[in-house]
């Protein structure tokens, strides 16, 4: 044999020989070899990965690895959790299907269930809210209720969401719901009939002696615009002294949707400016063209009052908008731009200070990703961004209050209920001492 063929034949007999060394622990351990652990070892420093073959490789390393069983799906979504929080943005996020899910509901404004917010409980879930004229509604839910069974099953010590997932379901189909509810000894059965329910999250509740008309804004949703406009119909239907706007704990939502109702109140007005990654500016005002407006005597005559998107309310009155450390975002842009051009005052504690822009991207599976894409700016180029400390407490940002009002919290308080909630009624005062 010539001496270059043995020295061929010698490194193909290492090179063997090392493959079956490396790959017998797997083997008597009864495992499969390590495919991506060959390759970590056979890479040279020099190499540079891809991000696509590093995941791949740690991916694999973990399967292989792990003396813990592995599920897959978790621990492709933790990766993707990883990467988007080491942007260093609290506001750029991976949602898992679930989440992007009810994500997706909450911006849309409608679902199929019943018609009821469910917050935590020990026993279940406590019933919050029951919206008007839905299902739960009409088959004598309550708020306070607890549910502690949703048909055959027992909720107690599940989360929320879990049992959400559980009261939804099928337009048209009957769930069960058995709740505790205060005077009562035994949990009571409630029948009720799924259906498409679109959530009010604008709301004309009450108007005080027929003089003040208090709105609630739970969030900035695509249903939204069309709901505030008629909050806003009703509101002011007997010519009340002035409009309480409450944006407390509202989160924001969707940016054009703070814009239209911007329209409705502010004309020909810059509401607020975008700006991107690359400096490039973006100027968003309300609508020239006035269609429609509605002013005190019209407010009493028959008829629509508004014809399309771009109308606006002709409202002379005080308004005066509630905020606290929770009302972030769109809610910062609809306070902020009418505090700004003076037609509202600022009542309660500063706001969030969320002075960025979201889009929302959909991925495989049916998750999804939030990614900050731009930063805004009120009139002025104001910029409201929040600023903490090492601790990530509140340092400055927000929005601030014309009329600083903390909270008073007690056994009686109720929030939007006068009487019972300090921030309302010192906005109530001013207004009926505008007169």
């Amino acid at each position: 044999m010539k001496p270059a063929a043995r020295v061929v034949l010698i490194l193909v007999f290492v090179f063997a020989s090392f493959c079956t060394g490396f790959a017998l622990k797997d083997i008597l351990n009864g495992n499969k070899p390590s495919w991506a652990a060959f390759q970590a070892l056979m890479k040279t420093e020099d190499a540079q990965a891809t991000p696509t073959e590093v995941f791949k490789e740690h991916y694999g390393v973990i399967q292989a690895r792990s003396y813990r069983p592995v599920n897959a799906n978790r621990l492709k979504y933790a990766a993707m959790q990883g990467m988007m929080s080491s942007l260093g943005d609290p506001h750029t996020m991976f949602m898992e299907p679930t989440t992007a899910e009810n994500f997706a509901i909450d911006t849309r404004g409608d679902f199929v269930g019943v018609g009821a917010r469910l917050g935590e409980d020990l026993l279940g879930a406590r019933v919050v809210v029951v919206f008007k004229g839905t299902p739960a509604d009409r088959s004598g839910l309550k708020r306070g209720d607890i549910v502690v069974a949703v048909d055959d099953t027992s909720v107690g010590g599940m989360s929320t969401l879990e049992i959400v997932s559980y009261v939804r379901g099928e337009e048209g189909t009957i769930v069960e719901l058995q709740v505790l509810r205060e005077g009562e000894d035994d949990p009571i059965p409630i029948r009720i009939k799924r259906a498409r329910v679109i959530i009010p999250t604008s709301e004309m509740i009450w108007m005080k002696d027929q003089r003040v008309s208090y709105i609630s804004i739970s969030q900035f949703a695509e249903t939204t615009t069309e709901q505030f406009r008629e909050s806003m119909i009703e509101a002011m239907k007997t010519d009340p002294k002035g409009i309480v706007i409450d944006l407390r704990s509202n989160p924001g939502g969707l940016l054009d949707t703070a814009i239209d109702m911007l329209d409705l109140l502010v004309e020909d007005r810059e509401v607020v400016t975008l700006e991107d990654r690359n400096g490039r500016v973006e100027s968003h005002r309300t609508r020239k063209g006035i269609i429609a407006k509605l002013t005190k005597e019209g407010s009493k005559a028959s008829g629509p009052f508004f014809s399309a998107s771009g109308d606006s309310v002709d409202w002379g009155g005080p308004v005066a908008i509630l905020i606290n450390e929770d009302s972030a975002s769109a809610s910062e842009i609809f306070a902020g731009v009418l505090q700004q051009y003076d037609l509202a005052k600022l009542f309660g504690e500063h706001t969030y200070g969320k002075a960025s822009v979201q889009n929302v991207i959909p991925l495989i599976e049916g998750s999804s990703a939030k990614i900050t894409i731009r930063r805004y700016y009120l009139p002025n180029r104001l910029d409201i961004s929040r600023r903490v400390d090492d601790d990530g407490q509140y340092i400055s940002g927000g929005l601030l209050p014309d009329y600083p009002v903390e909270l008073e919290i007690n056994s009686d308080t109720m929030l939007g209920e006068p009487g019972r909630d300090s921030q309302l009624d010192r906005a109530i005062e001013w207004i009926e001492a505008q007169s």
